[in-house]
């Protein structure tokens, strides 16, 4: 179980690695994967992490450069046709797609659609802003089953605010310690009981399986793109 200062992504995290733990071989895309911090959700036979950022893949990847079921891409998630589609078994996208410009975001999102294999899942993390219901339809046009969480309710919002949430620092360190953020994994449960409800915040976390008109699962074949590093490719596309 995850224990984090707050309970919103305490829901959040804690939903995904319950559902990443059943999914255990293919090939696991994390996009916007960062400072690795999705990883250890992952069991499949391999992972693979997507990020705009050199810098921060070239850190993480010398942690891993050993371990040759775990790769990186570098790549723009706007921009991912050169990757086949239909072929990645799960796909997560957190902390990301909603801190992209809207044209940019609606293309990350068709493009890892794309990508998801016919069996395969499909999860991340959005607002229900004004292009919401694009997204939504986008989500349809993809898949049969599109599941969709609300989550930061009053609750969570009531004691993310008190501890700091909005910005101080007094409050960051003291909700940071393990009995906050255990009280934070508590307060998390009443996520579960208004996961149904939109809320005032408006976050969504959003599941989709079932890749329509798509019947057999493509090779997962990034060959022929640059290798940067030991275990780093290049899929980034000059604009």
């Amino acid at each position: 179980m995850i224990f984090t200062a707050r309970p919103s992504k305490n829901f959040v995290f804690n939903l995904l690695e319950h559902r990443l733990s059943k999914i255990t071989s293919g090939i696991a895309l994390d996009a916007g994967s960062s400072g690795d911090k999705n990883r250890r959700l992952f069991k499949t036979d391999i992972y693979c992490g997507i990020d705009i950022e050199l810098s921060k893949l070239k850190q993480v990847a010398q942690k891993t450069k050993d371990d040759k079921n775990i790769f990186y891409l570098w790549a723009d998630l706007s921009y991912l046709a050169i990757l086949p589609s239909a072929s990645v078994d799960v796909v997560v996208s957190t902390n990301t797609l909603y801190c992209l410009p809207s044209k940019a975001r609606k293309k990350a999102v068709k493009q890892l659609c794309r990508i998801t294999a016919p069996e395969g899942q499909f999860f991340c993390e959005m607002v229900m802003d004004a292009d919401f219901d694009i997204y939504k339809k986008i989500f349809h046009t993809y898949f049969e089953l599109v599941d969709i969480f609300y989550y930061r309710n009053r609750l969570s919002r009531i004691y993310e605010k008190i501890m700091g949430d909005t910005g101080s620092t007094r409050y960051r360190v003291f909700a940071t310690s393990f009995p906050f953020r255990l009280l934070a994994g508590v307060l998390s449960v009443f996520e579960y009981f208004t996961a149904s409800y939109i809320h005032k915040e408006k976050y969504v976390f959003i599941l989709c399986k079932k890749r329509k008109n798509i019947i057999k699962k493509k090779l997962f074949d990034i060959s022929q793109l640059p290798l940067i590093e030991s275990n780093i490719y290049s899929a980034y596309i000059q604009k």
